[in-house]
């Protein structure tokens, strides 16, 4: 019987157990630099017993910055803290991926900073209200080089692998969906010229990086709005970057909140999830709405598959994975924020 406590291979890189912390936004950075209290964060979650640290989203790009007070690695001056980051994760014998994310008009903070925002069409975003300018194919060339370059510096600065953002209505989130990507040229269309600048991105990521350093996308199942993106697409997507050589896949979706009623409702893309893994050799990875390690065993038991984020669960009580492997399993409680009311029956499916 497989466990969450399993040590694995994952792909090349030799993990103490199936748990990912996902990626949330913690607000602590300053001018897009770690803090002391971002370094005690991420060492509390080491500590705790967190198998892999995926950081929160960290912008590729200076003139995007989705998110206030969050972290950036567009030029060199990041790479000797980041260094300091990877140390300190790797001395508690955890491993640590970075997030990268250009953030186009999903990122409110974007309205501040007086910079034109772009995206694969011109909209104005029913979230945020910025309106994007439709990306010429220089500019997506340029995203395109801002992801290479920023993985070439994740590598250096010492980091086990990349995540690339493509879920949750961040820019290359938007290219993949048809009600906000109405192009007519090869970035554009159907699935698989809405899908160019994802494979464009992964190929040069790649490039910077090499064969043997882990690459892999968070992507939604669906948008969950109607004419968006959605599952028939995401698998076909999914799929095609397995074939090229991505190798894991962390499955979420929508950005909206949603009510948990009964613990049936949690791990809520896990059917999703499995089709991915069934159909992809590759480690896809679930999150959402995990909370009940007897659940989680469940679905590592009797499904194809086998890992698992947390990202409220270990903002609440970073040291879940050590109280869980000492024998005391009782369920992890959600966190309360701004979108939610927290514990005791309403979550929130808005993990970065």
């Amino acid at each position: 019987m497989k466990t969450i406590f399993d040590k694995t291979n994952f792909v090349n890189l030799p993990i103490k157990n199936r748990i990912f912390r996902s990626a949330v936004w913690e607000g602590l950075a300053k001018n897009e630099h770690m803090t002391d209290e971002l370094f005690r964060t991420y060492e509390e979650l080491a500590k705790g017993g967190t198998g892999v640290i995926i950081t929160s989203f960290v912008t590729v790009n200076p003139d995007d910055i989705p998110a206030p007070n969050m972290l950036g690695i567009y030029d060199d001056s990041f790479i000797e803290e980041y260094k300091k980051l990877t140390d300190m994760v790797h001395s508690y014998g955890a491993k640590i991926f970075i997030q990268l994310v250009a953030g186009g008009s999903q990122g409110r903070n974007n309205s501040n900073l007086g910079k034109t925002i772009y995206g694969p069409s011109a909209h104005v975003n029913p979230i945020t209200g910025i309106e994007a300018v439709e990306m010429s194919k220089e500019k997506i060339d340029e995203v395109v080089q801002l992801f290479k370059d920023a993985s070439a510096r994740a590598k250096e600065s010492g980091f086990d692998g990349v995540e690339i953002h493509a879920a949750h209505g961040y820019l290359i989130s938007q290219f993949l969906n048809p009600l906000f990507n109405k192009r007519e040229d090869e970035y554009g269309g159907d699935v698989d010229g809405r899908g160019r600048l994802l494979i464009d991105t992964y190929l040069s990521v790649r490039e910077a990086v090499g064969d043997d350093f882990i690459v892999g996308m968070k992507i939604n199942c669906d948008d969950f709005v109607d004419g968006g993106f959605n599952f028939g697409e995401s698998s076909w997507i999914c799929e095609r970057m397995a074939m090229m050589g991505m190798d894991f896949i962390e499955i979420s979706g929508g950005n909206a909140i949603r009510k948990v009623t009964s613990p049936e409702e949690e791990s809520y893309f896990k059917a999703f999830a499995n089709i991915v893994a069934e159909d992809n050799n590759i480690p896809v990875i679930l999150v959402g709405g995990n909370r009940d390690i007897d659940s989680v065993e469940e679905i590592l038991n009797n499904s194809s598959i086998e890992y698992f984020a947390f990202a409220r669960p270990l903002i609440r009580e970073p040291n879940l994975p050590n109280r869980w492997e000492s024998g005391d399993r009782a369920r992890a409680k959600c966190i309360s924020c701004n979108r939610c009311k927290g514990e005791n029956g309403v979550s929130c499916i808005f993990n970065r």
